[in-house]
């Protein structure tokens, strides 16, 4: 009997080395693979723990062959626990589980050395191997994969059958010790007679689960590298180098040249190429430099289209043939791209290269492209201007204001063009008329400008402005010379009147004294008609303007409210204050029982509208648009006349829209070129 039992633990043996043989084979060219060097530990130490059993007899080595065993094959189990564990990537818990198996390993240790009991070793170490092995059932139950349930189901029924006899062998041994009964030696052994098939099934197991893996991860990977090889947005080819044929090709091939795969496996490649000789001479490259980076080259759709490609290609070797694998990207909406792009550089330098304006890209204050034209301008030739700093062409006087013309262009509301002088390349001032706006060139920031030479434009403005003084100054004496004959009639009107002192000679002398004070007004509208226009249109601050009528209007109480947004300002005459005098002093001698002036800003159709109104007694409908009729007005007066005209030179309309009786409303309608808030 102990003969045979002996043979069933040297098979036993057997079996566990042959396991730790198929596994160590595996560890070695699988040594990244989680959980096979745990499972090889655990091969190795329930091998040493179950030869350990043939020293049974052995009295020199009494404590060995009693605690070897059980410490062994115990801890061969926990390692079998955590391969598992490491291989469907759960937490493994080690810490905890290694301090409960201590805690029994200690017991173990104390009903060997302290108070002497193999039953309650046997009750130990059976639950402790119990434990274990039923914590690697629940784990290749719980999380077994779908594609690997065999070997997991085989190894789940002999964790299962392992850990059921441990724990049956347990409480037959308790239940034994506790009625006194003496435990037979058949239950002890039973366990060789387990052992065997389960060391057996233990190896089956494992090199089935090991395998499946790698089956299914070289699935995954074959998988995953055909998911990338179909995926490619290049065209991928494998061929024979003798004979063209093709062997392989992507999804990308079968998109882009319309040949479905059947087309062309087993055939040649030939077709593909619109110059077959292309072919040869890649293969040529290959051949002498071992590989071919890029190859340009002409394809053949299957509709007869022609593809544009870059190639690049390796020598391969399939079963023993020379084959060849090039990658091809297709390149023809680049080439279209490319040449479209030539053309229109070309139509671009044409235009620019015969504009008469001259043209240039400034970019951080440098000139970065200049055209013909600006060469001509600037009296220097390109190489004088390309790299040079823009502003050292800018007469010292303007640079300030051309400065601040191009910070607005980055964010204010810039007018669409300044004029300001250039000094050319000998010394001599111009004057232009610059348009500019913002651009990338190369990737960065940059601006590009446009100049018109104004020059002529500039001496005919100065010469009608010097003409306009002359006039003026003649229409100024000639007004001086007049009110002074005015002055005499009057004076002998007066005589007259005092010599004769009848009726008749006062009523005339009436009437010529009233004839003499209209054409005294009308000498006085020209002289304040004549202003208007004389000086450019300035940038001015309406709300200031609107403060500065209002402190020479005799308001006689009237309270004058001034809502105009601060930094609002309006690109007007310089005599635009009168606009706003006269509308507040005709509020204030035609409104009646008025109160309140009041000005403010409105948004009128995406436009901006300065309004003037009052809460007097209003403006009569047939008076509305008369009112700005020159001698339209109780007095005849031509103040309303003058504003309209004023305002109108920088295309600002004027219109009176209030209800008769609520009050007169002014509504100046400003063009969004001529404003800018403080908001734009």
């Amino acid at each position: 009997m102990e003969l045979e039992q002996s043979a069933l633990i040297s098979a036993v043996i057997l079996i566990n080395i042959l396991q730790v043989a198929t596994v160590y084979i595996y560890y070695e060219k699988n040594r990244t693979y989680p959980g096979i060097l745990w499972f090889l530990l655990g091969s190795i130490l329930l091998a040493i723990g179950i030869a350990s059993m043939l020293i049974w007899d052995g009295q020199d080595l009494e404590v060995v062959a009693i605690l070897a065993p059980y410490i062994f094959v115990m801890i061969g189990n926990i390692c079998f626990f955590f391969g598992i564990s490491i291989f469907l990537g759960r937490d493994t818990h080690w810490r905890a589980i290694t301090s409960v198996y201590c805690v029994f390993i200690a017991t173990i240790v104390l009903f060997t050395f302290v108070s002497e009991s193999s039953a309650a070793r046997m009750i130990i170490g059976g639950m402790a191997i119990a434990l274990i092995s039923m914590g690697s059932f629940w784990l290749l139950q719980k999380h077994r994969p779908r594609s690997m349930r065999a070997p997991f189901n085989l190894l789940s029924v002999v964790f299962l059958a392992q850990g059921s006899f441990f724990l049956l062998r347990s409480f037959l041994f308790l239940a034994l010790l506790l009625t006194d009964n003496t435990i037979p030696t058949s239950i002890s052994s039973f366990t060789p007679h387990l052992l065997l098939p389960l060391s057996f099934l233990y190896t089956i197991g494992f090199i089935m689960l090991i395998n499946q893996r790698l089956t299914t991860q070289l699935r995954e990977v074959k998988d995953h590298y055909e998911l990338m090889f179909n995926t490619i947005p290049d065209i991928v080819l494998i061929s024979k180098v003798e004979d063209g044929e093709t062997l392989i090709v992507n999804d990308r091939f079968t998109d882009l040249t319309g040949y479905a795969r059947e087309e062309v496996i087993g055939k040649t490649s030939m077709v593909l190429w619109k110059n077959p000789d292309d072919r040869m001479r890649l293969i040529d490259e290959v051949r002498e430099k071992g590989r071919v980076d890029s190859f340009e080259a002409d394809l053949i759709k299957k509709d007869g289209e022609q593809i544009s490609g870059n190639t690049s290609a390796d020598p391969i070797t399939i079963d023993g043939v020379p084959c060849i694998i090039s990658i091809t990207r297709d390149l023809t909406e680049k080439k279209r791209s490319e040449a479209a792009l030539r053309e229109s550089e070309n139509r671009y330098h044409r235009v620019v290269d015969s504009a008469e304006e001259a043209i240039l890209v400034m970019q951080d204050d440098v000139m970065k492209l200049v055209n013909p034209s600006a060469v001509d301008l600037l009296k220097a030739t390109e190489h004088d201007l390309v790299s040079k700093m823009f502003m050292t062409f800018v007469h010292p006087d303007d640079r300030c204001s051309l400065g601040d013309y191009f910070k607005r262009l980055r964010g204010d509301n810039a007018p669409k063009s300044h004029p300001f002088r250039l000094v050319s390349n000998d010394g001599v001032s111009i004057w232009v008329e610059i348009r500019a706006i913002l651009i990338n060139w190369e990737g960065r920031p940059a601006t590009l400008i446009f100049m018109m030479d104004i020059s002529e434009r500039k001496i005919a403005e100065f010469a009608l402005k010097e003409a306009n003084k002359k006039l003026n100054l003649l229409s100024g004496i000639t007004r001086h010379d007049i009110n002074n004959q005015l002055l005499v009639i009057g004076g002998y009107l007066t005589l007259l009147e005092r010599k004769f002192g009848n009726k008749e000679t006062e009523e005339g002398v009436k009437k010529m004294q009233m004839a003499i004070e209209r054409v005294s007004a009308m000498i006085q509208f020209t002289k304040e008609y004549e202003d208007i226009g004389v000086n450019a249109p300035v940038w001015q601050d309406a709300r200031g303007a609107i403060w500065a009528a209002s402190r020479a209007v005799p308001l006689d109480g009237v309270k004058v409210v001034n809502d105009v947004p601060g930094g609002t300002e309006i690109l007007a005459d310089p005599l635009i204050i009168k606009v706003f005098y006269n509308l507040m002093h005709n509020a204030v001698r035609h409104g009646g029982t008025i109160t309140t002036i009041r000005f403010s800003l409105e948004d009128v159709n995406g436009g901006h509208s300065i309004i003037c109104e009052d809460d007097g007694m209003g403006v009569s409908a047939d008076m509305k648009e008369k009112l700005f009729n020159r001698g339209i007005g109780r007095d005849h007066g031509l103040g309303l006349f003058l504003s309209r005209e004023i305002l109108s030179i920088t295309g600002v309309e004027i219109h009176e829209v209030g209800e008769p009786g609520n009050g007169a409303r002014f509504v100046m309608t400003v063009p969004n070129e001529a404003i800018r808030t403080a908001q734009n």
